[in-house]
């Protein structure tokens, strides 16, 4: 192309050229002379043919420069319209001294900030929109038109049990479940909303609310899919099912005693006075065991939902040394020795009913699980920032599987001495209940043979003045 524009200006100068032959050969006649100007002046003639030759080239390299100045000022001008495109571009870009190139410049440094400005913004929205939806409690995916994910949360790599890759790809490297798949292509297809609980396959059957839903119109759109973790509820709704199951085989039991035996005094038994006397204690007995039952169940049901409680300074040797006093008869009955370790007027701000029940239920326990001659020992302690209660038994132990099951409710590791000393197997889930609503923890280390240490660790409360005693 270049050697095309040199051949048109040299033919341009050459025609020039024989123009200034020609008119030079009428000089002589015009100036009087007998002979051609090249004969009569020579000088003057090739000087004249020098001059212009020399004006040729100097005003062919003057329009050169000129030219790649230009061009040079066209590619910087292109790449810095590019670099902004791109948003790539320096926030500041200076012109020669030039006004053309100048105003240019001008306008396309205020487009630059204008864009700088406004991807700034837009980095900002896309990483408040990012944080969001990496918080939310549910799995979300966004497909774009050609089937491509644009983005997934962290639940939604969670639930789906893969990892996802933050470049764009196919949602079935993701999706290995049909019915999920299934939604998409439906919600695709005639661009409505769908809805359906899926178990996912590849999270072992996890089950999920789904939801595909389509965001845009008839033309075109992209398909957001969200997922609800059900499992909870699932786990939840199980729950309910066996303590319900629970609960009404545990009534059962101590109901058809006591029907039983009254039916059997009714028949003739209660003209004998001993089988009178015997079947009345077993009946009370029973009675008195479907009484725990039933209040225990209260308290697991008041626990498991909000409810006012009223702290107050508790003295902690008063409070053990109370419900060792209810227990006396089957710590006789059995030959425990029992210690308590810890300041006689210590006190300790919580509910004193609660803290009756953390208590009452541990100390139940390491009485009812214990060896014949076996000891409990019971210590506490109180820091400026918890309380600790330490019961200890050498008892029976529990094995190293149950110990995480104890908590559940109903579950006894040795069913047969539960129901015999009349065990509802409610009272360790009270105690974690109670522990958990304040803050605290609950530990468990035992040894099958050996016994039980339980730990309870809660935080010390602050107590109105009117109300402070002198230890707390």
């Amino acid at each position: 192309m270049r050697w095309r524009v040199q051949l048109i200006r040299f033919l341009g100068a050459l025609v020039l050229f024989v123009g200034l032959l020609i008119w030079m050969t009428q000089w002589g006649p015009a100036l009087g002379l007998q002979e051609p100007l090249q004969d009569a002046a020579p000088g003057i003639y090739w000087g004249m043919i020098g001059v212009f030759w020399v004006l040729y080239v100097l005003l062919s390299a003057l329009r050169d420069w000129r030219l790649r100045r230009h061009r040079r000022q066209m590619a910087l001008a292109t790449q810095y319209m590019d670099q902004i495109l791109h948003l790539q571009a320096p926030e500041l870009m200076l012109a020669e001294d030039q006004p053309e190139w100048q105003q240019f410049y001008q306008v396309a440094n205020q487009v630059n900030l204008q864009t700088h400005r406004f991807k700034v913004a837009l980095d900002q929205k896309q990483a408040d929109f990012d944080r969001l939806i990496n918080h939310l409690p549910v799995g979300v995916m966004v497909i774009n038109p050609d089937d491509m994910v644009q983005m997934a949360n962290d639940v939604m790599a969670t639930l789906l049990d893969v990892p996802i890759d933050s470049e764009p790809h196919s949602y079935l490297d993701d999706v290995k479940t049909f019915g999920l798949s299934n939604l998409i292509e439906r919600t695709e297809a005639n661009h409505h909303t769908h809805h359906a609980e899926i178990k996912l396959v590849q999270n072992n059957e996890r089950p999920v609310d789904a939801y595909a839903v389509w965001i845009g119109d008839a033309q075109a759109g992209q398909v957001v899919v969200v997922l609800y973790d059900l499992a909870l509820v699932r786990a939840a709704e199980q729950m309910q099912l066996d303590f319900v199951g629970n609960v009404s085989h545990e009534l059962k039991t101590p109901i058809t005693s006591i029907a039983g035996f009254a039916e059997t005094l009714l028949n003739g038994a209660k003209d004998d006075p001993k089988a009178l006397t015997q079947f009345l204690t077993i009946i009370l007995k029973e009675a008195n065991r479907l009484n725990d039952l039933v209040t225990d169940t209260i308290s697991v049901a008041k626990f498991a939902n909000p409810h006012p409680i009223h702290p107050e300074p508790v003295n902690v040797r008063k409070e053990i040394d109370r419900c060792l006093t209810m227990l006396k008869p089957r710590i006789l009955e059995r030959q425990l020795k029992t210690k308590v370790e810890g300041p006689d007027d210590l006190t300790f701000v919580f509910d004193p009913g609660e803290f009756e029940d953390i208590i009452k239920n541990l100390l139940t326990n390491a009485v009812i699980y214990n060896h014949h001659q076996g000891n409990v020992d019971v210590r506490y302690t109180l820091t400026d920032k918890e309380f600790q209660l330490q019961v200890e038994d050498t008892g029976i132990g529990i094995p190293e599987d149950d110990q995480q099951r104890v908590f559940e409710r109903f579950y006894r590791v040795d069913k047969m001495r539960s129901r015999k000393n009349g065990g509802t197997g409610l009272g360790l889930p009270i105690v974690q209940a109670i522990v958990n609503r304040a803050g605290g923890e609950i530990t468990l280390h035992s040894q099958v043979g050996v016994g039980s240490l339980f730990t309870v660790t809660l935080p010390v409360r602050k107590v109105p003045a009117a109300q402070s005693a002198p230890n707390q």
